[in-house]
């Protein structure tokens, strides 16, 4: 989780006499770092500091500051503070900045020259860097819970100073992307910002981090329909930030206890694999179907050899004839025996289904007019379906 302008504004203000004087609606974004400013070089932002600024070149440029919340605004930072009293005074401070910046939703601060910027730099940094670890060891605590329950109790404490509780309900989704034309780490630093001002707009206790080349949301206490308007509301930031990347996001149904996370995972790369394999940008594992079941039998063999049970005798001639059988009777079972609707979909003649259909009867030792024969027979074609999705 990062730390939230508005936790240090309320937790420093009287420290540093803070003062908020635009802006506030901006409060819940994510600080990933402070940065001093003065010639406002836009090439060394990267997106989420907290810029200050002592203002030395106002005498040079009466709109300085007007140019400078634009320029912060534009490279995605998280707010301003002006350091007043020596080269800054409120009298700078025209309505056409303050209109910017409420507008902007860009938190526009003012701290007294009396005030040592260097207490407040090191004192946010350190904030910064104590959460950075602290959330290192919380995704190192989560990983270790997605391939075994063997240290849950080693890791609990930790899980439960940031609210995860063992009763509480978890949904885990994987994210994975890519992204031409952008250089790996300006793109994760930008999405991890965009994901974590989300969470803090909306002051939740999810969690984002990266793992394996993928990212994964964390997302803590919240019914099936919230997760799936919180996945949709993403997945449109996502797109918009970054028009040109690919995204696939598969995710896992609840689970409803903390010590199940491994199966909230599981199931949340099988939703992954779906949406990859059938060209989705989203797919839940709720809404998989039969797939459910599928993904869920660890012994693929048993898949294998069920399906060539139920279609051995039509795989086999079509293997040696050349011929379509086994999609013929895919298609008669779909359309609950129609003749004319099958001819369609391959373009055959209606006598050339019949001739197949006569065909496959005499091949095949069950009857597939009977109802639960022809059940079995269309489990196999999803088995079919579903063993060519690569996933492991």
């Amino acid at each position: 989780m990062a730390i939230l302008l508005s936790d240090l504004f309320h937790t420093s203000k009287d420290i540093y006499k803070l003062q908020l004087i635009a802006g506030k609606e901006g409060l819940s974004q994510s600080v990933l770092w402070v940065y001093l400013a003065e010639d406002m070089n836009e090439d060394f932002l990267r997106g989420g500091e907290l810029v200050i600024t002592t203002g030395m070149f106002i005498h040079q440029d009466p709109d300085w500051i007007l140019h400078l919340v634009h320029a912060v605004k534009k490279c995605h930072c998280c707010g301003l503070i002006l350091n007043i009293g020596k080269h800054l005074f409120p009298e700078h401070l025209t309505r056409e900045i303050l209109d910017f910046c409420n507008e902007a939703q860009l938190p526009l601060f003012l701290m007294p020259w009396e005030i040592h910027i260097a207490d407040l730099t090191q004192d946010y940094c350190n904030r910064i860097f104590k959460e950075s670890q602290r959330n290192d060891m919380l995704t190192e605590a989560i990983q270790s819970l997605f391939y075994s329950s063997e240290h849950f109790a080693r890791h609990l404490p930790l899980l439960e100073s940031h609210g995860y509780h063992p009763k509480d309900t978890y949904h885990i989704a994987v994210m994975d992307v890519s992204f031409p034309h952008m250089d790996a780490a300006s793109f994760e630093r930008k999405l991890f910002l965009i994901t974590n001002n989300y969470f803090g707009n909306r002051k939740t206790t999810d969690f984002f981090f990266s793992m394996n080349q993928q990212f994964l949301l964390f997302l803590h206490n919240h019914s099936e329909e919230e997760v799936g308007r919180i996945i949709e509301e993403l997945s449109h930031l996502y797109h918009q930030t970054f028009p040109e990347a690919f995204w696939h996001i598969g995710v896992g149904s609840s689970v409803q206890e903390l010590i199940q996370l491994s199966t909230g995972y599981s199931r949340a790369l099988a939703a992954l694999s779906y949406a990859q394999y059938y060209h989705l940008a989203i797919a839940h594992f709720s809404a998989l179907g039969i797939y459910k079941i599928l993904f869920s039998v660890s012994d693929r063999k048993l898949l294998v050899d069920y399906y060539h049970e139920q279609l051995g005798p039509l795989l086999e001639y079509d293997g040696i004839h050349n011929s379509d059988y086994a999609k013929t009777l895919y298609y008669y079972i779909k359309y609950g025996g129609s003749i004319q609707q099958v001819a369609a979909k391959m373009t055959c003649h209606r006598n050339t289904i019949n001739y197949r259909i006569k065909k496959i009867r005499a091949l095949l030792p069950v009857s597939i007019d009977d109802n639960e024969t022809c059940f079995l027979l269309y489990l196999a074609y999803t088995i079919q379906d579903y063993l060519q999705i690569p996933y492991s």
